[in-house]
């Protein structure tokens, strides 16, 4: 933990069995990580505390955002998508397969909606709507590569992918029709598109 306002070092958090893969923070004091040990972990940074949430899961989880200050999202290597909350210590909504099948990549919320983003190398980047116990799908679009990154722009109007041939963490698999770069997806253009 670094203290921002004078850059200095403060402490170490230990917890997780294994790598952390992935890290968000929103507004209070805390943060949320995910890793290979198939858990995530709530950090209190003030109480020095954390909370446990055991998936469950077959394999590691790739990704975490948080939606709002009681909920988060994961990605994981087992091709699901699922929905938590500081309520319960497994999902309370899951959406196995949410890429045919395919290592979900990168996960992004669009913070305090109901709207989040998921990528693979399916081919598709997709829209999630998240209800109280649901996970539907709202849209796909086109991608060809990993969507190894997601991130909504902060009015929401597009997302910001990175994309590339390959794996962020291996070289598992080759897309050769994939470019390497950032891929810009304008969500408005896409509700045109439907009409």
């Amino acid at each position: 933990v670094w203290d921002l306002a004078t850059g200095a070092y403060v402490e170490s958090l230990y917890g997780h069995q294994s790598d952390i893969l992935s890290m968000d923070s929103l507004l209070l004091e805390r943060a949320i990580t995910s890793g290979y040990d198939k858990s995530c972990r709530l950090w209190k940074i003030p109480e020095q505390t954390q909370l446990v949430f055991k998936t469950g899961a077959k394999a590691a989880l790739d990704c975490v955002r948080y939606v709002d200050d009681g909920r988060w999202v994961t990605a994981c290597q087992d091709g699901s998508v699922a929905l938590w909350s500081l309520k319960k210590k497994k999902p309370i909504a899951k959406r196995d397969r949410a890429h045919a099948g395919r290592w979900v990549t990168s996960v992004a919320s669009r913070i305090f909606t109901d709207l989040i983003a998921s990528g693979s190398s399916d081919g598709y980047l997709k829209l999630w709507q998240i209800e109280d116990t649901k996970i539907s799908s709202v849209h796909q679009i086109p991608v060809v590569g990993y969507i190894n990154g997601i991130c909504f722009s902060r009015n929401g109007r597009f997302l910001v992918l990175g994309v590339a041939q390959e794996h962020r963490m291996g070289r598992w698999e080759r897309i050769r029709e994939a470019r390497n770069g950032i891929h810009i997806v304008y969500l408005d253009r896409q509700k045109e598109d439907d009409s």
